[in-house]
């Protein structure tokens, strides 16, 4: 099989080194020059959004797995990565087959509900609504497109709440806040179990299998850390100020038989503290 990865970052470097693991003919996409993240990956500078150097990849194609990163926070950049960048990507590429990585964020529910792969997409903010938008683009454009949308992505490199509950910073909410995530390397999975199933299509909601509250996490963490659990903040940081609190589950992925590595934050994060450096 024939796979241009768009977006050969976090995510897409993982996949494309596991989609050449697997035989495939791999072509990767990055704004910036980079070196290939496995032996045999075929790299491509190009910009998604001008279209500048998508020239160079070939043109019989049997799946563009498109997993672009915005440049900042901006509405600019988002409109720039996502609905611009995909209609530009398969206007040029036209794929056989077209899977986007999304984001729950494109989903409203705040306070805690239960959401799933038929739960409507209802944004509260510009970036959701252009996700959204490169969603629907997407799915007009290419019959059988995959919409993946996957919760927080954490792994390897990805140490920052880690080091805010080894250093004190962190604090734990008084009110219930529902955290979810996907390690990397299964969201490299997932995409990669989707596009090589035929049947796939449609949305799938990409996260693990438990979902969290926020103040048992940083519990759990810290008692793994050797560190005082966070403090209660009557007032709550910043960050759990404005998170959206709400449980995710893949329900067609494992319907569809994908089995995670790491089922839940407890299997991935123990990975993560086995091979993180002493502080």
């Amino acid at each position: 099989m024939r796979v241009v990865i768009v977006g050969c970052g976090y995510v897409g470097s993982a996949l494309a080194a596991r989609a050449k693991a697997r035989r495939h003919d791999v072509w990767a996409v990055r704004r910036t020059s980079a070196s290939a993240p496995a032996h045999g990956v075929h790299m491509v500078q190009a910009d998604v959004r001008s279209g500048a150097g998508l020239e160079a990849l070939p043109r019989d194609v049997d799946v563009v797995l498109y997993a672009v990163s915005p440049d900042g926070r901006s509405d600019e950049a988002y409109r720039a990565a996502y609905p611009e960048g995909v209609r530009t990507v398969i206007e040029r590429l036209t794929p056989r087959r077209f899977v986007l990585v999304s984001s729950t964020s494109v989903y409203g529910e705040i306070d805690g509900g239960w959401v799933d792969d038929a739960t409507p997409s209802a944004p509260r903010s510009f970036t959701g609504e252009h996700i959204v938008a490169a969603e629907e683009l997407a799915r007009g454009a290419c019959a059988g497109a995959i919409v993946v949308r996957p919760s927080g992505i954490y792994g390897p490199g990805r140490v920052g709440l880690l080091q805010r509950v080894r250093s004190g910073q962190a604090e734990s909410p008084e009110r219930p806040i529902f955290t979810n995530r996907i390690h990397r390397d299964d969201l490299a999975g997932v995409l990669l179990f989707l596009a090589e199933r035929p049947e796939s299509e449609g949305v799938y909601l990409a996260t693990d299998t438990e979902p969290v509250d926020l103040r048992q996490l940083h519990e759990w963490l810290a008692e793994r850390l050797g560190v005082p659990a966070p403090p209660v903040g009557s007032g709550e940081s910043s960050r759990a100020r404005h998170r959206a609190s709400k449980r995710c589950v893949p329900r067609r992925l494992l319907e569809a038989g994908y089995t995670f590595r790491y089922p839940t934050f407890r299997e991935g994060y123990a990975a993560i503290l086995a091979d993180a450096p002493s502080p």
